[in-house]
């Protein structure tokens, strides 16, 4: 039989609303789990009604921006976290991150049991916890080099919230394709806030080998990247995936640089005769030319600007090119006391012609009229040289040859030795015995000096020493000169003595110009054209003679010693 059903007396609606009890947070699987004391209709939940906070009595939250909830009818419900709510969480260190500083803050009315009556407001401390165990990985980068160095930069973005703190440059690698080529280890310095994307600003040195590394950085299709395992850590310090060196992921995008180097200080080095110019980035050095640039003395003004067109560079790239002075170039510095002396008085203008940068960007030009002040003017310490020596017998002459311009206020002539071969103790030496006056420029590489009288008598003298230029040597003491700075000669010892590269002759021999007979005396006193070595006469080759008759002496003694005018002393059978 049938039972018919029971019609209700009374009926009372259900006028509970239903309350938060319990959560609990796993951030593995970015899940809040929350529970209610009833059915909820979930799938109306509204989870921007819910706040996870530090304590209580927060002073850190996140409001929930939104979420994926699960079931959609039930008492307890999975909410699946946004990713961007979950790095929201992460970036704040002491929010979420134990049982001890994480709460829920659940606002009233954003969910209604089954007969619509609205939950109640609550504040939970979360009941069970799991931290994040999951690694961060690197998603994409992009390289932008449109700043000049150190705004070049890398832009990293993670799979997560990581701690720019932990990032270790050296731990990331460039390469020019995904299988390793042309690595770059890099170093520099990251942004300060812990976010999913951590920007690296590249160190000069790694910039400039991007820049000197093409097609690496020219392009996304040769840009690469790989990570080592230690290279960052999420906000749980747990450490990124690695990325090895044949699976290195591409760039997303490269931002070229367009940025124009320019020159931004410059020492002159008189020491070692070189201008040293330092780029803001590498410059190709091929396009540089030393006529690019000048000298002068003041910052407004270049009407006594020296061009450095006879100097030279190396030609590599690099953003220190060192051009090489001239030895017409340095001598002019070194003979212009307005430049050159100090920072103050130096100053460079620069003309870019061709020179470009790695990206074929123009070097930035430096007026004439605001030229560049030196960041250093070096002194020259080092001794100039004697490079060559020539001997002029017919003018009574030496030249010498240096290295450097050399102060002929400053020359000493009795620091000079002549001598017959290289040797400690030679055959025959003449040391010039008496100052002399120099007749060249001062500050210049060449001084020409007058033989003394008494010097060039004696060296006539000597039957081996400079009668031609394999037997005319010198040797010179550091006493001899100094250059324009102080610093003395550099030695030439005997035993190293430098040869002639010109030697001229004298094209006569000294020959008697008038004589004169004392027969008190009994003398003869002979007059030469130039002064003789006495002691060396060979008498038996003078004649006295009349129209009638003649005596050829034999007997004579000289008593006079190098002199223009000898005096012979005859025998008594001579004057008889």
């Amino acid at each position: 039989a049938s039972v018919e059903p029971l019609i209700s007396s009374d009926f009372t609606r259900d006028a509970t609303n239903p309350v938060p009890t319990q959560f609990n947070l796993d951030l593995n699987t970015y899940i809040l789990q929350l529970s209610f004391s009833e059915t909820v209709v979930a799938s109306q939940l509204d989870v921007t009604g819910l706040n996870i906070q530090d304590s209580l009595t927060p002073t850190q939250n996140v409001q929930l921006s939104g979420g994926i909830v699960d079931p959609p009818l039930g008492s307890t419900i999975n909410i699946t976290l946004l990713q961007s709510d979950i790095n929201q969480l992460n970036q704040q260190l002491t929010l979420a991150s134990s049982l001890d500083n994480t709460f829920l803050s659940i606002k009233a009315g954003i969910v209604l049991d089954t007969t619509n009556n609205p939950n109640d407001p609550a504040n939970l401390q979360v009941r069970n916890y799991a931290i994040d165990t999951s690694p961060p990985t690197l998603t994409n980068f992009s390289l932008d080099q449109s700043g000049n160095v150190p705004t070049v930069f890398l832009s990293l973005t993670f799979s997560e919230t990581v701690l720019a703190s932990s990032l270790v440059p050296e731990l990331f690698t460039l390469y020019s394709n995904s299988l390793g080529a042309n690595p770059i280890p890099l170093a520099g310095s990251t942004s300060v806030l812990d976010d999913v994307i951590v920007i690296l600003y590249l160190d000069s040195t790694v910039v400039y080998q991007i820049q000197n590394t093409p097609p690496l950085g020219r392009n996304v299709s040769s840009t690469f990247l790989s990570l080592q395992t230690d290279a960052i850590k999420d906000a749980f310090s747990v450490s990124i995936e690695m990325i090895s060196s044949f699976m290195a992921i591409q760039a997303y995008d490269i931002t070229a640089d367009f940025i124009s180097p320019y020159l931004s200080n410059f020492v002159l080095d008189l020491d070692k005769q070189q201008v040293v110019l330092y780029f803001s980035e590498i410059i190709q050095g091929h396009t540089f030319t030393p006529v690019n640039i000048a000298l002068q003395s003041l910052s407004f003004d270049n009407s006594t600007s020296l061009g450095l067109g006879g100097s030279f560079i190396n030609p590599s790239n690099s953003s220190t090119i060192s051009v090489m002075l001239s030895s017409s170039d340095f001598t002019a510095i070194k003979n212009n006391s307005d430049l050159g002396v100090f920072t103050n008085n130096t100053f460079l203008s620069l003309i870019t012609g061709s020179l470009v940068d790695l990206s074929r960007n123009f070097v930035n030009m430096i007026s004439p009229f605001n030229a560049l002040m030196a960041s250093n003017v070096i002194k020259d310490k080092t001794s100039p040289r004697l490079l060559s020596f020539s001997l002029d017998l017919l003018r009574d002459e030496i030249t010498l040859i240096f290295s450097e311009p050399v102060n002929q206020m400053n020359f000493d002539s009795r620091h000079i030795t002549l001598l017959d071969a290289p040797a400690v103790l030679p055959n025959v030496a003449l040391t010039l015995q008496r100052q002399v006056q120099v007749s060249s420029y001062n500050f210049s590489t060449v001084i020409i000096f007058q033989i003394t009288f008494d010097d060039s008598a004696t060296l006539k003298t000597l039957a081996t020493l400079a009668t031609r230029k394999e037997d005319t040597y010198l040797a010179s003491d550091p006493e001899a000169i100094t250059d324009v700075d102080g610093n003395l000669l550099e030695r030439i010892s005997q035993s190293n003595a430098i040869p002639a590269t010109s030697f001229v002759a004298k094209d006569t021999p000294s020959s008697p110009t008038s004589f004169i007979i004392d027969f008190n005396s009994r003398t003869i006193t002979i007059s030469f054209d130039d002064r003789v070595n006495a002691t060396q006469i060979q008498v038996d080759f003078f004649t006295i003679s009349s129209l009638s008759q003649s005596l050829q002496l034999f007997d004579t003694v000289p008593i006079s010693g190098i002199t223009q005018v000898v005096i012979l002393q005859l025998s008594d059978y001579e004057y008889t």
